[in-house]
This record gives structure tokens, sequence and C-alpha cells, in this order.
């Protein structure tokens, strides 16, 4: 996970969207987390990423995803994420949010539990153009 739209505490943010992806995940089971235990298939990976400038490709979050530039946190709130199979994104996505006050914020949840649901759906990201 790269960037924080709220500024603060880094750690508690990125605990924070990990709980809050692994809750609100309906289609696979899986528990999303910075620190891979030994079960995890590290060739598939999920990132997501907040303010990244329109540049970034999905291929570039994939492939080097520290190396993206970011903007500071700002408003609207934007966030892309990408479904990894190694360096090349599945599936691609990218999405705002017009303000929320921090990561328990039920409309940034909500945005993420979305997000998160679109990657998952090839079919629904299709219809809504994303």
């Amino acid at each position: 996970m790269f960037g924080n739209p709220f500024g603060g505490d880094d750690a508690a943010f990125v605990r924070a969207v990990a709980a809050t992806l692994t809750a609100r995940n309906t289609r696979q089971r899986a528990n999303f987390t910075t620190t891979p235990g030994p079960s995890a298939l590290t060739q598939y990976r999920m990132v997501v990423m907040f303010n990244p400038r329109p540049i970034l490709t999905g291929v570039g979050l994939c492939r080097s995803p520290e190396a993206a530039p970011l903007d500071p946190p700002a408003r609207p709130i934007v966030m892309q994420l990408a479904f990894c199979n190694g360096d090349l994104p599945m599936a691609n996505l990218r999405g705002r949010l017009a303000d929320a006050a921090g990561a328990d914020d039920p409309a940034f949840r909500d945005f993420l539990a979305q997000g998160l649901s679109l990657l998952q759906m090839p079919s629904l990201r299709r219809r809504f153009g994303a």
C-alpha cells in the first residue's frame, strides 16, 4: 500500500485499510496484509495506491509501485488498485472519493469495498468503464 490521503500515522492507516479490505471482501477468501506469511501465494498480490499521479498505469503499479510519483494528500481522494500476477496486472482500476474524514469514515470504507468488488468482477469493470 502506498500513500496516505489523510496524513498522520501511516502504520495505523495501513492497518485500517487492510482490516477493511479483509472484512468487506465478499468474493474470495483473502487476508489483506503488508506482511504475507509462508502460506501466501507471492506471485499474486493486490497493490493499493492513494493519490497516484495520472500517468500511472496498471503495469507501472505492478512492476514498481515504490517508484510511482504520488501527489500530496488532497481532495478528491484518488485510489488506484491493481491485482497483479507477477509484474503484470490481471485487473486495474482507478476511482475518486469526494471527501472522507479518515480511514474509519464509513464513506471511505465503502469506497475501498466498492473498489475491491469492481476489481474482482471483470464484467462490472467493463460495464462501468473502470
